[in-house]
């Protein structure tokens, strides 16, 4: 292939640079000659095998950019489809976890490597592929007859890396060709590539759960367990070996206890109508570390009560001192042949007062609480001062039907002359169990879990200790009746019936929710065995071993885990696909050039090299524009266009090779040319 006419204007016929060196047009001495004297050199000749190498090196490359461009299209595809759904709630920009449970130390360290060590490596072999193959396909003989500026050629031999320079973008568009902007797309394409890839890997800090063992204090006392529990109900709190200030706070907590569930009832009972305790006092489980947030499977209880209709075959009022009254309900066995009744059951409760506190209240309701002898059984029974044997209360326990009684029979002097009482026979049973507890810092524990698959036991209610010494009285002008009664009834309500409790059997105008009745007196009698077992574990002086036991929990300890931002990781994987897509695309249009064929890369070396060989014949003008400053030297540069072509090499075997030369110039460029 023949050179263009002022290519041979410069030199006849030469040699490839690398093969011998550079011959000049004259016998003259040029401004170079009395500087720098030319090497001489032997010419080897010319080898094939060196060819096919550069050709089989090429091909590599290519190769290599077709299937890392094919294996990112099928990394790029599944991630996105996978991802998808993360998109629509815009929380893309957030880190993704990948895992871990390390040190801030190890955290950090992965950390540097991947943006140290692992990323500059992988961005030193993507650059190699993408730039020896960009540089072979925009820098060869394929470029337009007016040439492209010297400027543009050195930004372009420069570009072997991604770089966000935009003053060499420019130099490289002012170039105008398409492989030129391709190339500095490439550039660019290569620096969000590398940034996105030593910015993907991060780490955050987490606090996860680890196993651990925490000290809890049993529910357990000796002066509590042994607290007498028939007989009289106590009137002090000395019962229980409380110091002072212990009496001070179970009195103020019983009575809170009381007046809550007088007002508002209760709502912590569970979805069974269980009362659920823990067997570890509360000031155990608060002490644990705040770092504590879990306790597993430790020894619960669950209280539960049944209930039944019944009515006492005698009832009746007695003063039991001069500051107390003794309800009592009696009931007779059926089966006795005695002529005189026998007493089967025997039922009491104490109320603080005299019985002048309970009569002459015509049409009141008098709400009362009596216990069996072992207090396991209950009566939760009304009175009033009427006759209201016809009328049936529908509960879902049963058909109420109240039992009338001449009041001067029960002790009291009534107007009227008749009470009426009836109620429910109650019985509480517990169940042993198992609970697990979670919480956040700062925060109460809550149950998590529940598991009560232990046999019912009978269970006594604690309200039996509290009938007397607290000489309560619910709060209340119009109540009546003192005791703890009353604070039962309070939020069960006395509302018509509807037709929905008319259905159950009953024809009563107004009804009571007993179940309400019910659930209040077993939730006061779980929260009176706690308060009294939380009260006696403040007395320090009495610490026993067998009080305490160790407990499975989970700490929260904070680590480190790895971590990256689905964005970022967008943005490398697409701009790694156009990166090898421009890639692949300019050497495929180049792929027939002698250029590609011998894999001629256009370094910064090289193009000094072709320089000296191409242009000598302007080696007067060169040492010139040498003298110029760096802003001339660039604007000179902008002007003076070059351009390569493939001239023989003069040996006269055919052999072809690639030449640097200056284009020809017109108007305003060749002015600048000339500086």
């Amino acid at each position: 292939m023949a050179a263009p006419s002022d290519a041979h204007a410069v030199m006849q016929t030469v040699a490839p640079p690398e093969y011998e060196a550079v011959a000049k047009t004259s016998d003259e001495k040029g401004p170079f000659d009395s500087k720098v004297s030319p090497v001489p050199t032997s010419t080897p000749p010319p080898s094939r095998r060196r060819w096919a190498r550069r050709a089989l090196r090429h091909a590599w490359l290519n190769a290599t950019i077709a299937i890392s461009s094919t294996a990112l299209l099928f990394m790029l595809i599944p991630w996105i489809i996978s991802s998808s759904s993360q998109w629509s709630r815009f929380n893309f920009l957030t880190g993704r976890a990948v895992g871990g449970q390390f040190t801030q130390m190890q955290a950090k360290a992965i950390d540097f490597i991947c943006s140290a060590l692992i990323s500059p490596a992988l961005m030193l072999v993507l650059d190699y592929a993408w730039f020896s193959s960009a540089q072979v396909s925009a820098i060869n003989e394929r470029q337009t007859t007016q040439g492209i500026p010297l400027q543009s050629l050195v930004a372009a031999s420069e570009t072997d890396c991604g770089t966000y320079d935009m003053i060499q973008f420019w130099h490289l568009m002012r170039a105008k060709t398409w492989r030129f902007l391709f190339l500095a797309i490439l550039a660019l394409l290569s620096a969000i590539t590398r940034t996105s890839v030593s910015n993907i890997v991060a780490y955050e800090a987490y606090d996860d759960l680890v196993p651990s063992n925490g000290t809890l204090r049993y529910m357990r006392d000796v002066d509590v367990d042994g607290a007498n529990m028939h007989g009289d109900p106590p009137e002090s709190l000395h019962a229980y070996n409380y110091s002072p200030s212990q009496q001070s706070f179970a009195a103020n907590a019983i009575s809170s206890m009381l007046t809550r569930i007088t007002l508002t009832g209760n709502k912590t009972l569970d979805r069974g109508g269980g009362y659920v305790g823990v067997n570890a006092t509360m000031c155990s489980m608060n002490n644990l570390p705040q770092s504590m947030l879990e306790i597993h499977n430790i020894p619960g209880w669950r209280l539960t009560i049944d209930c039944t209709p019944s009515q006492p075959d005698s009832f009746y009022a007695v003063p039991y001192d001069d500051y107390d009254v003794q309800l009592r309900g009696l009931w007779f066995n059926r089966n006795s042949t005695s002529d005189l009744p026998e007493v089967a059951d025997w039922f009491a409760g104490n109320l603080p007062g005299v019985i002048g506190s309970i009569q002459e209240q015509n049409n009141e309701y008098f709400p009362y609480v009596l216990f069996d002898k072992n207090s396991t059984d209950f009566y939760i029974g009304d009175a009033t001062g009427s006759d209201r044997r016809h009328d049936v209360y529908p509960t879902k326990f049963g058909p109420i039907q109240p039992r009338a009684w001449n009041a001067s029979t029960l002790g009291l002097n009534l107007d009227i002359g008749v009470m009426s009482t009836w109620g429910l026979r109650c019985s509480l049973a517990r169940q042993q169990g198992l609970l697990s507890y979670n919480r956040t810092p700062g925060q109460a524990w809550t149950i998590t879990k529940k598991d009560f698959s232990g046999p019912k036991t009978p269970a006594y209610s604690r309200l039996f200790d509290w009938q007397l010494n607290l000489n309560f009285h619910a709060p209340g002008r119009k109540e009546p009746m003192p005791g703890i009664g009353p604070a039962f009834k309070r939020t069960a309500g006395e509302v018509p019936c509807t037709a929905a409790q008319w259905a159950m059997g009953g024809n009563a105008s107004t009804c009571v929710d007993f179940s309400t009745w019910v659930s209040n007196f077993l939730y006061a009698s779980g929260e009176a065995e706690r308060i009294m077992y939380e009260v006696a574990a403040t007395n320090s002086t009495i610490v026993l071993p067998q009080y305490f036991y160790t407990a499975a929990t989970s700490q929260s300890v904070q680590q480190y885990r790895i971590t990256y931002i689905p964005l970022i990781l967008l943005f490398g994987l697409v701009s790694m696909l156009f990166a090898a897509v421009i890639t692949g695309s300019m050497a495929f249009y180049t792929r027939n050039t002698l250029t590609s064929l011998l894999s001629r890369q256009v370094s910064t070396l090289r193009l000094v090299v072709d320089s000296v060989a191409g242009l000598s014949g302007d080696a007067d003008l060169i040492e010139t524009v040498g003298r110029l400053s760096h802003r001339r030297l660039e604007r000179w540069a902008s002007a003076y266009k070059v351009k390569y072509a493939v001239v023989g090499d003069g040996s006269g075997d055919g052999e072809d090779v690639v030449r640097l030369f200056k284009a020809k110039a017109a108007g305003a460029d060749e002015k600048e040319q000339k500086c």
